[in-house]
C-alpha cells in the first residue's frame, strides 16, 4: 500500500489496509481510555511547548484560546 524511503512514519510500508471508525464513535473511545491518557500525559505541563508546535502555532488563527 505505501512505499518510502523515511522513517518515524504515520504507516508502515508493509500496511494492507486502514481500519474503519464507526460513525459517531469519538477519537478517544477508538483508541481506548489507556491509550489516549498515555499520549496526554506526555504533555502535563503547559510550559513545555517543542519548536515543531511553536511553527506549526505561529499565526493567531491556529493558536488555542
Amino acid at each position: 500500500m505505501f512505499q518510502s524511503e523515511g522513517s518515524n512514519l504515520l504507516f508502515k510500508d508493509s500496511t494492507k489496509c486502514l481500519q474503519e471508525v464507526i460513525k459517531g464513535q469519538s477519537f478517544k473511545d477508538f483508541l481506548g481510555k489507556e491509550y489516549y491518557d498515555t499520549v496526554t500525559s506526555l504533555k502535563t505541563c503547559s510550559t513545555s511547548v517543542s519548536e515543531l508546535e511553536k511553527a506549526c502555532t505561529f499565526h493567531t488563527c491556529q493558536r488555542k484560546v
